[in-house]
């Protein structure tokens, strides 16, 4: 088992590898939950694949998954993030979509990427927050 990282170390880990498979991929794929996978796989045999443990830790992907994780994805990724976090986290995220939308609006005004992306510079934070000011969302 890959070994619990320390209290400082705990945040989101991210993880987009496709391990494994499953059935009945049309079917998955119509639920519209996001489903990882390498390849369509046959059902497990009863006989190599059986539960034996539960509530203990995991490795998939390379990543640690404790008991109590959140695992949120899309089609671009998968997150695991430990519950003791997870309110930080998705704090950051809101605060990240909200500059996001606004940095859109710009760049389809005309404004250079360069200031805006990947990381916001003085002047962008500066029109962000009067942006919010002003009636933006906040």
């Amino acid at each position: 088992m890959p070994a619990r990282p320390r209290a400082d170390d705990r945040q989101p880990r991210r993880f987009a590898r496709r391990l494994g498979g499953f059935r009945d991929t049309n079917g998955v794929y119509r639920t519209g939950l996001p489903a990882y996978h390498r390849r369509a796989s046959s059902p497990p045999s009863p006989i190599a694949h059986r539960p034996v443990d539960l509530q203990l830790p995991i490795a998939c992907g390379g990543i640690a998954v404790y008991p109590g994780d959140i695992v949120v994805g899309d089609r671009d990724a998968v997150l695991v993030i430990p519950p003791d976090i997870v309110e930080a986290v998705a704090e950051e995220a809101l605060r990240n979509y909200e500059y996001e939308e606004w940095a859109e609006l710009e760049v389809a005004k005309g404004r250079s990427l360069k200031g805006l992306f990947p990381v916001a510079g003085d002047q962008a934070k500066a029109d962000y927050e009067a942006w919010k000011k002003a009636g933006g969302k906040k």
